[in-house]
């Protein structure tokens, strides 16, 4: 009986430490930016991250599976530029750093280019 609770207290122990141990960050793939969209309450709980690659469009879809009113976004805008296409308008236009992006509405598409010499 003593091995059985000293086998269950290595166990207990061991997935205390597992639970503990960090989550490694996500490396942002060469050739893309990360972009991450908030909804229009500025929740963090009501957001979604995506990998953009540079030139080419990405539907947000499959990431925004209830279709948030998105009015926040967040990129590196030293490292790209970007045009959100929302469901009310053809473009939402181009955003500052952590910016507001109105009227709020569920993004259709996101595209990004590299950042030349000059801030976006």
């Amino acid at each position: 009986m003593q091995t059985f609770s000293t086998l269950l207290l290595a166990l207990a122990i061991s997935l205390r430490l597992i639970s503990a141990a960090p989550i490694p960050p996500v490396e942002t793939p060469q050739g893309s930016v990360k972009v991450t969209l908030t909804g229009a309450d500025n929740d963090p709980t009501q957001q979604y991250t995506l990998f953009v690659p540079f030139d080419t469009p990405v539907n947000p879809a499959p990431h925004d599976p209830f279709s948030l009113s998105i009015s926040y976004v967040s990129y590196d805008h030293d490292l790209a530029h970007c045009v959100f296409t929302g469901v009310n308008s053809p473009a939402a236009g181009p955003v500052e750093a952590d910016g507001m992006l109105g009227p709020p509405q569920t993004i259709t598409s996101v595209y990004c280019t590299a950042a030349s010499s000059t801030k976006c």
